[in-house]
């Protein structure tokens, strides 16, 4: 699993109503790819940098970093193909945050 952050106004009602909430990549379009980080911690910093918390929230992306991503310009990877979004209970946020636990979907 690999990470990214998305509008929690948008996001959370997308998760909860679709059946299959996807992360758009760049799948042969024009489009770059959706922004994505190797782990929880690097996309959360992010946020905090950005001072975008409890605007913003952390997702996972069922992805390979790998074989999935490049490198961008910026502080994130670029999303390559379309990819299962996933929440992240807050419980897993926390333990993820303190480095106790893994992340697994909900």
């Amino acid at each position: 699993m690999i990470f990214t952050v998305g509008k929690i106004s948008v996001y959370e009602p997308y998760i909860r109503d679709d059946e299959n909430p996807r992360k758009l990549g760049r799948d042969d379009t024009d489009y770059i790819g959706g922004s994505v980080w190797k782990s929880f911690e690097e996309a959360h910093s992010y946020l905090e940098k950005s001072e975008l918390i409890g605007i913003y929230r952390v997702y996972g992306v069922l992805a390979d970093w790998d074989k999935d991503t490049e490198p961008s310009q910026s502080a994130w990877n670029n999303l390559l193909v379309s990819s299962r979004l996933v929440k992240i209970s807050a419980q897993q946020s926390v333990q993820r945050t303190a480095g106790s636990a893994p992340i697994n979907k909900q």
